[in-house]
């Protein structure tokens, strides 16, 4: 069913103006926002993915109307296609090129490989040396690797041998997962709680947020965390 779209959402559906190609920063970013969009096998309520996923570009889009936040750098890795960037831009080109991102985004009954998602950002990271790192999951954490053959996977899974994960949550401002799956919740808690990245949360260093679906629609409006 077709559903409305009101407020900063909207912003991102109704950019329609010709799109721009994303223009490369002359100067390293001071503050990246990276969103990692499961679009693999794995997803079995993309309706409810893209929803989200609206919901935090129409949040994102804010961005462009604060001076504090002129040098933001906005990254989209795909699960499918995990080892190359979908997407790079201002807030603003995300506001003029808004349909354009979303009709990129498309689900296949493939790999959602996570590990190389996560290897993708920590090289970029790497390269670019924010000053802030924002990391966004969005979908239900679930890793299908390459070459994914025919495998079964059981839930909870645990985060792979080799996840990049931790490594970044250890440096970010913020790690927010949304779309989890719910029997996916517990295996992340444990695995930020062995590499000390909650209590990096509650000492205040990081904001933390692990949703399912059901809480992360709880929390629209707010998915960046209220910093605009």
């Amino acid at each position: 069913m077709r559903k409305t779209l009101t407020g900063a959402a909207a912003a991102v559906v109704l950019a329609l103006s010709p799109a721009q190609e994303a223009k490369a920063s002359v100067e390293e970013p001071a503050n990246a926002i990276v969103f990692v969009i499961e679009n693999g096998a794995v997803v079995t309520d993309p309706d409810g993915v893209m929803e989200t996923v609206r919901h935090a570009f129409g949040e994102t889009v804010e961005y462009r109307r604060h001076r504090s936040m002129q040098h933001v750098e906005v990254t989209i890795i795909l699960s499918a296609q995990p080892n190359a960037v979908a997407w790079t831009g201002s807030p603003k080109d995300l506001y003029a090129q808004g349909q354009q991102v979303m009709d990129m985004i498309t689900f296949s009954g493939t790999c959602s490989d996570l590990v190389m998602a996560y290897e993708e950002i920590s090289t970029l990271v790497t390269l670019t040396a924010p000053e802030t790192l924002d990391l966004i999951s969005i979908g239900p954490a679930i890793h299908f690797g390459y070459p994914c053959e025919s495998a079964t996977i059981t839930l909870p899974q645990a985060v792979p041998e080799g996840s990049k994960l931790a490594e970044l949550a250890g440096t970010a401002r913020s790690v927010r997962m949304y779309e989890v799956h719910p029997d996916q919740d517990q295996a992340l808690t444990a695995y930020f709680a062995e590499h000390g990245i909650i209590a990096r949360a509650h000492a205040g260093e990081m904001e933390l947020e692990v949703r399912d679906a059901a809480r992360t629609r709880a929390l629209y409006g707010e998915l960046l965390g209220g910093r605009r």
